[in-house]
């Protein structure tokens, strides 16, 4: 059973029936269908930002900066010879 209890620090006032589940296939089905239900946000925390690929824009953004840094630290270089 998936089940969600009320936690007035978290902001979560009730709790709904649990969600039974028949295999571990559908668990993940059962853990959203109560997070629905509850109408619950999910943020992905720091210690999870290694996790999860990030958004195919933001790697691209970050390949850029490091090109950017490279070029910079090449010209300092060049700039010192």
């Amino acid at each position: 059973m998936v089940q969600i209890t009320a936690n007035k620090s978290h902001g979560i006032k009730t709790a709904f029936e649990p969600e039974p589940f028949q295999s571990l296939m559908d668990i993940p089905r059962a853990i959203e269908k109560v997070i629905q239900q509850n109408e619950l946000k999910l943020y992905q925390g720091r210690s999870k930002k290694y996790s999860f690929a990030p958004p195919p824009e933001a790697a691209e953004r970050k390949r850029a900066k490091a090109k950017a840094r490279k070029i910079k630290k090449e010209v300092e270089v060049e700039a010192h010879i």
